[in-house]
């Protein structure tokens, strides 16, 4: 390699380490995070209550969210293409497994699932 590729390399790669020490000190702060104006329109609300929806604290952040109960919901199915929400799995199981699902009850955002794909069970997920 040649003297001038040589540099570029390591100035390169001094770039990277400085990048990457001053992004690890942004994460050390310990400070909470703090999420302000957690309030729907009016105009949200209305739409959303007007649509069938109802008005509730979704996740552990207590975001005011419009749920809507699907039709399908404890349906049978084996992918979520067959649903209105997703297809998920009753219980719990390994990912990977044949399994026969449900189409979801809701379009609440937050919790845990495993979702059902072709009829196989994918990795449990908790969203929040």
């Amino acid at each position: 390699m040649k003297f001038k590729q040589v540099v570029w390399v390591g100035i390169f790669i001094g770039l990277i380490i400085v990048a990457g020490c001053s992004i690890s000190e942004e994460i050390k702060d310990d400070k909470p995070i703090i999420i302000e104006n957690l309030e729907m329109s009016e105009a949200d609300k209305l739409a959303c209550l007007n649509s069938g929806g109802t008005i509730k604290k979704a996740c552990m952040a207590g975001i005011p969210t419009c749920i809507r109960t699907y039709q399908d919901a404890g349906k049978k199915c084996s992918s979520s293409k067959e649903c209105q929400g997703i297809c998920v799995t009753p219980v719990e199981l390994s990912a990977g497994v044949k399994t026969e699902g449900v189409c979801s009850a809701n379009n609440n955002p937050c919790g845990c699932f495993q979702e059902v794909d072709s009829g196989i069970s994918q990795p449990f997920l908790c969203v929040d």
